[in-house]
């Protein structure tokens, strides 16, 4: 939720920053958390819970 109250601040209240800057580093800060938590898990050797398996097919896709 924060992650979403953060975008949409960006894209309506900030003026310094184009909307493609913006949707450009939200794409890039949730793919980034993404692989964060799938390493965290794979460095542990824990399975990959339900909602990260789909997460780890998704976020090779260049257009996410």
């Amino acid at each position: 939720m924060d992650e979403i109250q953060h975008l949409l601040a960006a894209l309506v209240l900030r003026i310094d920053h184009g909307r493609q800057h913006v949707l450009h580093w939200f794409r890039w800060r949730f793919r980034h958390k993404m692989r964060a938590q799938l390493s965290h898990y794979q460095r542990r050797g824990d399975p990959l819970p339900a909602h990260l398996r789909d997460w780890e097919r998704a976020i090779q896709d260049p257009q996410l």
